[in-house]
């Protein structure tokens, strides 16, 4: 008889969609002008999951999916890290 990993029955329960659909965004430039670029490219993808991550987050933390954020940069050094 097979065992379940421990990561296996971790995630029982939770639904993840697979997609074929890949998209792939052709950049160049220096790491600030890759980011950039892909963030543009991808800019309503990006929202889209946002929304989505928001969607998730907000009952569990009882916030804003916005405040959260702002509370995280607020906590962190994270803008000055990707800088």
């Amino acid at each position: 008889m097979a065992r379940r990993s421990r990561e296996a029955s971790r995630h029982r329960g939770r639904h993840r969609e697979v997609t074929s659909d890949v998209r792939i965004v052709d950049v160049s430039g220096s790491p600030r002008e890759l980011g950039r670029a892909h963030g543009e490219e991808m800019r309503s993808t990006i929202a889209t999951g946002l929304q989505g991550w928001f969607a998730v987050i907000e009952p569990r933390v009882g916030m804003s999916g916005q405040a959260y954020v702002a509370t995280f940069l607020e906590a962190t050094d994270f803008l000055d890290a990707i800088e």
